[in-house]
């Protein structure tokens, strides 16, 4: 029987237009987006209706009547279209805050729940540069798109219908000098678009090389090789100095062009207003207030020119995000099918991990586990040993479903893997990793990581370092359980594998995972380790992943692997004599004084 966990359908692309890039990040603020819409149309209101006050005082100054009226309105339109632009741009930015969190939340909790080979592919850095930069690319977006672009519209929109009505053929002046800028900014926002794409292309790349850089840090300075490794990065750096450089040649022509199509317009239209105003076809008043929405007319028209460059920017970072929220997350797994109630009990008898002629591979046609078969009991110690790229940490990775079988069927306390959710699970699997891995953060968040809805007393999380013999190195930190990790506080690489086994004591894990704990570790925290890995496995079942002979050979089982397959199975005093591969891994050690990983050497 095949098992293949159930995997996420496509997931639908929130961005894939402008407009649904807005709906997307304005769900659940509509209101505030409303209001800040609401006050940026009214400041435009103000704006257009200024140059027709400026039209009536013009026509009072050539006869008697009073001016205070229009110079009254010509201020309140001032302060009132001010006060909306502002008061608009303020829930905005207030609103871009909170929908740019919202998002990156979205975000990283999707990028957590990737599959393990997915984020490898992606890489570190990129998933870094997406969730911060491209994030904050979008934030661009609903400002320009939810009021900037709309007021500078309607602005337009409405100035041109009234030059239209004061006076026509000056309208179709003013309409072809900026036509000509229409088009040739066309042509400038196409490639400021790709240009954007490219920066941040290279800026997923540099954040990517750094990162790495930084987790290899120590190698980096052992072999001298910073300035080199500084150069690599750097030529991410250059391309998206390259690529910034032509965004900003770009965006820098479009200010002159819109500059340029007002000066022709203003030309044209003092050109052409001479002869109307001769004929009587114009009056004064009505030139002023031509001339007023014709240069009020610039402000909208550069606004939207350059509103519509700084979109490109979040429109290239469109496309990266969609990429990461269209990658499938692991999904939860089976549920009992309808009408059988809840799955039956677990069987406390039951093997806590069984294997049934597994096959598994990363690539086709590269098989790394070949037809295995192997049970470890419900309490007690099995150790997995094999040469190196015999499949043992594969074997792991299958039982917490990080991968899962081509071929074959995967149990865990008597149930088929891809019948338990990955809550229940991960819950009921605990996995210690060969480095051990920590969070940043305190000692007793780390120690509580995943144990929702509990909360250890102090007295236990105490208990369980006191197991794993590392309460004395805890309580002569500062702050004791809550000392920081991470910074200047850390811990040896001993301590970390004791800390990760206490983690997994404090959980309800009946069956617990150890990928080779000692291999890199002295003889004083080796013996350590293995004293807790004991206990554990009074309790419970524990499968470790070994190298020394140290650690396995008072197991209760022990399980051979080479080339993907099982070559034997039992104690060590049978392996010796029965398993010619076991056998030559342990004469390996011995040959190196016994404090060796388990190698393969020649006979």
């Amino acid at each position: 029987m095949s098992e293949s966990a159930p995997t996420a359908g496509p997931q639908r692309d929130p961005f894939a237009t402008p407009l649904s890039v807005l709906r997307a990040l304005t769900t659940g603020r509509r209101g505030v987006i409303a209001l800040a819409f609401a006050l940026a149309m009214a400041s435009s209101l103000a704006t257009i209706a200024m140059p027709l006050v400026v039209r009536e005082l013009v026509t009072r100054i050539g006869g008697d009547a009073s001016l205070a009226g229009p110079i009254a309105l010509m201020a309140a339109l001032t302060l009132a279209g001010a006060g909306a632009a502002a008061a608009a741009s303020l829930l905005l930015a207030r609103a871009g805050e909170d929908m740019i969190r919202g998002l990156r939340e979205r975000l990283v909790s999707h990028a957590l729940r990737l599959p393990l080979r997915r984020q490898r592919e992606q890489g570190t850095g990129d998933l870094v540069a997406r969730v911060t930069a491209d994030a904050a690319h979008l934030r661009g977006v609903v400002e320009i798109g939810v009021a900037q672009l709309p007021a500078s519209a309607l602005t337009v929109v409405l100035a041109l219908i009234v030059m239209a009505l004061l006076d026509p053929i000056l309208l179709l002046i003013t309409l072809g000098a900026f036509a000509i800028a229409v088009v040739a900014n066309v042509v400038v926002v196409r490639k400021l678009r790709r240009s954007a794409e490219e920066q941040q292309a290279a800026i997923g790349g540099l954040a990517g090389a750094f990162t790495g850089a930084l987790t290899a840090s120590r190698v980096v300075k052992a072999q001298r090789a910073e300035d080199a490794v500084a150069g690599e990065i750097a030529t991410w750096s250059r391309d998206a100095a390259r690529a910034g450089m032509s965004a900003a040649r770009s965006q820098s022509a479009i200010t002159p062009v819109m500059t340029l199509a007002m000066q022709l317009a203003v030309a044209g239209v003092v050109v052409g207003s001479g002869a109307r105003l001769a004929s009587g076809s114009l009056s004064a008043a009505d030139f002023a207030a031509f001339l007023l929405y014709l240069l009020q007319l610039s402000a909208p028209f550069s606004a939207i020119a350059m509103g519509v460059g700084g979109l490109q920017a979040g429109l290239g970072a469109r496309r990266r995000l969609n990429e990461l929220l269209e990658l499938e997350t692991e999904t939860q797994g089976a549920t009992p099918p309808a009408g059988t109630g809840a799955r039956p009990a677990l069987d406390p008898a039951a093997p806590a991990l069984e294997l049934r002629d597994v096959d598994f591979a990363y690539e086709p046609d590269t098989p790394v586990l070949r037809g295995v078969s192997l049970r470890a009991p419900a309490t007690g110690l099995t150790a997995v040993v094999g040469p190196s790229g015999a499949g043992k940490s594969t074997l792991l990775a299958l039982a917490e479903r990080f991968e899962t079988p081509s071929r074959g069927e995967l149990l865990v306390s008597g149930r088929p893997a891809a019948e338990w959710s990955l809550t229940e699970l991960r819950g009921h699997v605990a996995y210690v990793d060969q480095a051990a891995t920590l969070l940043d953060g305190t000692i007793r968040a780390n120690l509580t990581l995943g144990l929702e809805g509990r909360t250890p007393s102090d007295d236990a999380l105490r208990s369980v370092l006191a197991e794993v013999e590392l309460l004395r190195t805890v309580d002569a930190l500062p702050g004791g359980l809550d000392a920081e990790l991470g910074g200047r506080t850390d811990l040896s690489g001993g301590e970390r594998q004791r800390l990760a086994l206490a983690r997994a004591l404090l959980s309800d894990a009946r069956l617990v995972l150890l990928d080779e704990p000692t291999s890199q570790l002295d003889t004083e925290n080796d013996e350590a380790v293995r004293r807790a890995v004991t206990r554990l496995a009074a309790t419970r079942a524990v499968v470790v992943v070994a190298h020394r002979l140290a650690t396995v050979q008072d197991a209760d089982c022990l399980v051979v692997l080479e080339h993907g397959e099982v070559v034997g199975t039992g104690r060590h005093g049978a392996l010796v004599s029965d398993c010619p591969t076991y056998a030559r891994l342990v004469r390996g050690q011995e040959l190196r004084g016994g404090d060796q990983p388990l190698m393969e050497v020649a006979p």
